[in-house]
């Protein structure tokens, strides 16, 4: 293949695409060969299509290592640039998961993309800034193209980023679940340091409890050992002045987790 700006030889690349926990060991990393092709002379990449989305921003390096440094300023057209496949025109790709300082273009044919010099790895950390973003403040995605390029939508299934961003999804639908079944919890401090808490679920329910004053320590205990639709717990010797932390865990019949709620004790 040639490349669409300069025409100069496309060359492949195997990238080891890992998964998006990088606290695995790397030998327990399960890992996806990803073939991109890169122009030596300008620094382009073409992807086949929904490729990029399989792999992190971390898996690049590689690929950093053998583009050019300082390539040739071009002027290319990029009305006119054809798909190094199919020789068909690409097109500028301009969607929500695209930042509007890139220029990717995409074969509506084939569904492949071209990423001129240097913006893949801006694309990639875009994207994973968005997704992290969306996590972080618990933010359900609007749309999985928000964040992914074209793709076929099987495919994506077993792909690392989208695992990230199933985990924002499914983590927003089990918070509803959670609510609609769980009732915000009653605390009331009967005496110094100790906090009794209440909540009701909908059906009759083994619950438990976890809480913490930080996240390195944290303690479980149980509400509710036999299913009830009214739990209660006093928690004792807590520290005076403290804030803590807690979530509330049904077991059975379904297993959900409620909000982080905190209290203080005074």
């Amino acid at each position: 293949m040639f490349c669409p700006e300069c025409n100069h030889d496309l060359h492949p690349i195997q990238l080891t695409a890992g998964p998006v926990d990088a606290s695995l060991p790397k030998s327990d990393k399960p890992t996806t060969p990803i073939v991109l092709d890169y122009c030596t002379r300008c620094g382009g990449v073409w992807s086949d299509q929904g490729k990029t989305n399989f792999i992190h921003s971390r898996d690049l390096t590689p690929l950093l290592e053998v583009l050019p440094k300082n390539p040739p300023a071009l002027s290319a057209n990029y009305q006119l640039l054809v798909c190094p496949k199919d020789k068909n025109t690409l097109r500028i790709f301009q969607r929500e998961s695209v930042p509007t300082h890139l220029t990717i273009l995409r074969c509506s044919t084939c569904g492949g993309i071209w990423f001129p010099h240097n913006s893949l790895i801006e694309f990639k950390q875009a994207q994973e800034a968005k997704v992290t973003y969306f996590k972080t403040w618990r933010i359900p995605l609007s749309s999985i193209y928000a964040v992914l390029l074209p793709t076929l939508f099987v495919s994506i299934l077993v792909g690392s980023i989208f695992a990230t961003l199933f985990g924002v999804n499914q983590g927003t639908d089990l918070r509803t679940r959670a609510a609609e079944q769980i009732s915000e919890p009653l605390t009331i401090s009967p005496n110094s340091g100790e906090m009794l808490i209440s909540f009701n679920t909908k059906v009759k329910s083994i619950t438990k409890i976890k809480y913490w004053k930080t996240a390195a320590v944290v303690t479980q205990t149980w509400v509710s050992a036999i299913p009830k639709t009214n739990h209660t717990l006093l928690l004792r010797d807590l520290e005076v002045g403290k804030t803590y932390s807690y979530q509330l865990l049904v077991l059975e019949p379904v297993v959900l987790t409620s909000p982080v709620y905190t209290f203080t004790i005074k």
